[in-house]
């Protein structure tokens, strides 16, 4: 079909990296190479290298969670704990997140 992503993958592990930047390093340094020309032999972005080597000096070649850490549509603190409050107020009706919401929008 056609449908490849090249010679490497365009997510791989820590080790994988870790691995791919050693040979382009000993290219560089045994056979004169520079980055740039490792990388394309490597079947690797010239800039996808030089991203990985920044990350390797600190450390941080694993792949970060994708995404924000908080969810910018979830429940702040104070709405947590108004529907918590209003679910122990009204006790004697069912718990169900429909019933609560219907109750809740006619607090006012």
């Amino acid at each position: 079909m056609g449908l490849t992503a090249g010679l490497v993958a365009p997510r791989v592990d820590a080790s994988v990296k870790a691995g791919l930047l050693e040979l382009a390093g000993f290219a560089a340094r045994q056979g004169g190479w520079s980055t740039r020309q490792a990388a394309a032999t490597l079947g690797l972005d010239h800039v996808r290298v030089l991203r990985w080597q920044a990350r390797a000096v600190l450390g941080r070649l694993d792949d970060a969670k994708p995404g924000p850490e908080i969810a910018l549509h979830a429940l702040l603190p104070w709405e947590r704990e108004a529907i918590v409050k209003i679910a122990e107020e009204w006790l004697e009706i069912d718990r169900s997140h429909r019933k609560l919401a219907h109750r809740g929008s006619r607090l006012e």
